[in-house]
């Protein structure tokens, strides 16, 4: 092993260890920026004494060089667009690793091929890549945004990202497929063979027969009839040996003779779906509309709400005043302004990064904590005594937390603060904090149910990535420094099924969070029962 490897595995060493769903968070895509710095000089110095090396060395020498050349310092801001992240990971799983399958078979020894060797067990997989267009396909329905605006790199006017190539639409439109997703599928499908034409500059690999193939009966499966029929008509031309074409004509062809003679609407055979399809929840459609920004508040709901400054809660408000705006009456849901300071913020992203793994959700029957799809982030927690600074930063934002909220914060009575890192289009669907059953592993806490939460907002996020909650209409939008608090119970101690909330998929961005959940155990005094049992 040469010096200079030796050298890049100090440097990057940690990374085969850390990349495992790299698509969950922002901060373990930092490591494969770096590298393929390292890789594509490498590749250069390589292509420069191999010139007729096969031609799509080449091109991925400049497609690393066009798309990331709007990175500069800030690699957080340039993963923080979905299309990025896609685009990386991909060139992980597909591209560098055809490269070394081509150098290993031609026994090159060369400080490329040692370093692609050493790492590529460390690389992306194929559920990276999936997850990666499972994100998109989250950002496609929740804001009900195009394959071809999507691929036209149109999500953001800020963040710069390349447009997608006839192949990456092709691969993306082929999951959809595969995932019996049609009408996105559809979408992507078209846009790939659009991309194969006249003014896009396409030379890769991917011929239209391929697209072809599966646009025809993904046009069948989503009622386009003819369409499905005239491209199979096609394929076949382009490619006479095709059975399934020849098979898909035959069938097309009796299906839109039994549509004419029908004379009415046309009616898919559902024994074609290979699952039932799952109609969605009436409270997913009020959560995807709320991530929209769409919230059916009436007017005299938005009345009521008001901005105040708090000083009654803790004699320290009387010198520095709580910025409080409402944006729920009830349950009480208020924005709490300028509560945490820029230093605070990075001191506690730089602690928790390397402490990050994949967040966990309470499995509502079994109480245990599992991983779950509809959560896509990483989490990380911080305790006052183990990870305080000199300065005493979580010790001050705990106390900070009681002053603002006016309950017991010590270890008694609340968990440790939860850093969360939201990933490529990370979310979290609708859920309640506080436990809704005995054995749940938040009651094992032994401290009581969570009455209350404060949410840190830790960045600001371009596009998406509201709270929203889901029985009250109230949208609460990331803002830097910013909290969101409000109860999970009511006072007579009983959960408040008014409190289910949901974290919206980032569209474009990085979002940082941290949690405080506060506990019954403690607050006695501080939130008494009331009268009636229905406080």
């Amino acid at each position: 092993m040469g010096r200079k490897l030796v050298q890049i595995l100090v440097v990057f060493g940690v990374i085969p260890i850390v990349i495992s769903e790299v698509y969950t968070a922002l901060t373990h895509m930092k490591g494969l920026i770096r590298m393929e710095k390292t890789l594509t000089r490498e590749l250069e110095h390589f292509l420069a004494s191999h010139p007729k090396a096969p031609a799509e060395f080449h091109r991925l020498a400049i497609e690393v060089k066009t798309q990331t050349s709007d990175i500069k310092n800030d690699l957080e801001r340039f993963l923080g667009h979905p299309l990025n992240a896609f685009l990386l990971i991909r060139r992980y799983r597909k591209q560098w690793k055809e490269l070394e399958e081509y150098l290993r078979k031609n026994d090159d020894e060369s400080d490329l091929f040692q370093i692609l060797e050493a790492f590529s067990t460390g690389f992306p997989t194929d559920e990276d890549v999936l997850g990666c267009v499972r994100a998109i396909m989250r950002i496609q329905e929740v804001y009900r945004i195009s394959a071809k605006q999507i691929a036209d790199g149109k999500l953001s006017n800020k963040t710069v990202t390349p447009q997608l190539n006839a192949e990456h639409c092709f691969e993306i439109g082929f999951a959809y497929y595969q995932w019996e997703n049609y009408a996105q599928a559809y979408g992507w499908l078209i846009e790939g063979m659009t991309r194969l034409e006249k003014p896009f500059e396409y030379n890769g690999p991917l011929r239209r027969v391929q697209v072809l193939e599966f646009l025809s009966w993904t046009e069948y499966m989503t009622d386009r009839l003819i369409d499905a029929l005239k491209h199979a008509l096609e394929l076949l031309q382009l490619d006479p040996e095709n059975d399934y074409a020849g098979r898909n004509i035959e069938f097309l062809t009796n299906e839109v003779q039994k549509a004419n003679e029908k004379g009415g609407p046309y009616v898919r055979q559902e024994a074609f779906f290979k699952k039932p399809r799952k109609k969605k929840e009436e409270y997913m459609k009020v959560y995807e509309r709320l991530c929209r920004g769409i919230s059916l508040k009436s007017q005299a709901q938005l009345g009521r709400l008001k901005c105040y400054y708090e000083t009654k809660l803790h004699p320290m408000l009387k010198l520095r005043p709580l910025k409080v705006e409402m944006i729920n009456e009830d349950p009480y849901i208020v924005m709490l302004r300028d509560v945490m300071y820029d230093h605070e913020i990075e001191y506690i992203k730089k602690t928790a990064a390397p402490l990050l793994n994949r967040a966990t959700v309470t499995n509502s029957e079994t109480g245990d904590l599992e991983f779950a799809d509809y959560r896509v982030s990483k989490s990380g927690w911080l305790e006052d005594f183990t990870h305080d600074n000199d300065e005493g930063i979580l010790k001050r934002i705990n106390r900070r937390t009681s002053i603002i909220t006016g309950l017991k914060t010590d270890n008694t009575s609340a968990e440790a603060l939860q850093i969360v890192n939201y990933g490529t289009a990370g979310h979290y669907e609708p859920h309640f904090d506080h436990a809704t059953e005995p054995y749940s592993a938040i009651m094992r806490l032994g401290m009581g149910n969570r009455i209350a939460t404060l949410l840190f907002y830790m960045s600001d996020v371009e596009s998406g990535g509201s709270t929203v909650f889901i029985e009250t209409e109230a949208i609460a939008r990331p803002s830097k420094g910013d909290a969101v608090f409000w109860y999970n119970l009511r006072k007579s101690g009983e959960g408040d099924s008014l409190t289910q909330h949901a974290g919206c998929p980032v569209v474009v961005g990085s979002k940082w969070v941290c949690n405080k959940w506060i506990h019954e155990m403690g607050q006695e005094f501080r939130r008494p029962c009331d009268l009636t049992i229905d406080e």
